[in-house]
Order: C-alpha cells, then structure tokens, then sequence
C-alpha cells in the first residue's frame, strides 16, 4: 500500500487540480478525505469518474453539505 497525501488547504481548485492528479495520472483506487468545503467542489468529478472515495468526517454525509 502506497499513501499519496494532498493537503487542500489551498481551496477548491488546487483540490480539483490534486484530484485530477490522483485519478488520471496516479490511478489511485480510493480516495480518502477529511472533507471540508474544498472538496464538496470536486465531488461531482469523482462522481463522474465513478471513483470510491470515503470520508473521515460524519458531517461530510449530512443532507445540509453543499456542493
């Protein structure tokens, strides 16, 4: 098992820019976040990509979080 760590500190388009990163070049098989604003942004992609991604934050699966 190799971990490939990205920090989205930097807002929802250097997550989107790492994202890309991970599933077109890196092909990783799981995304694994600790949510946050930042990524709610790249959750249609991945969806798109049909990527398996989970969360580490249960207030990531809450009706109120916004895309």
């Amino acid at each position: 098992m190799k971990i490939i760590v990205h920090d989205s500190a930097l807002g929802a388009a250097a997550t989107m820019q790492a994202t890309r990163d991970f599933v077109e070049r890196q092909r990783v098989p799981l995304i694994l976040t600790l949510g946050g604003t930042s990524f709610a942004a790249v959750l249609p992609y991945v969806m798109q990509q049909r990527m398996l991604v989970a969360t580490l934050q249960p207030t990531d699966l809450s009706p109120d979080t916004s895309l």
